[in-house]
């Protein structure tokens, strides 16, 4: 993926979650390693074995309601 292309997904983001959020609230945005083994895979259809890298983005505030999953 070119690092262009994460920077655009991770600022749409963002001024998505700036207007979603009614007043005050918080973003954040976390990054890490996550390695999926066999068990897990099993488990989770879809899923392949191996490292990847974790992207998770999470926001709160009054304009925001929360999707269940």
């Amino acid at each position: 993926m070119d690092p262009s292309q994460i920077d655009q997904i991770l600022a749409n983001l963002c001024v998505n979650a700036r207007d979603a959020i009614d007043g005050v609230g918080k973003l954040t945005i976390e990054t890490g390693r996550k390695t999926f083994d066999e068990a897990y895979c099993k488990e989770h259809a879809g899923f392949i074995p191996g490292d990847f890298v974790l992207l998770a983005i999470s926001i709160n505030g009054c304009g925001m309601t929360r999707i269940p999953g």
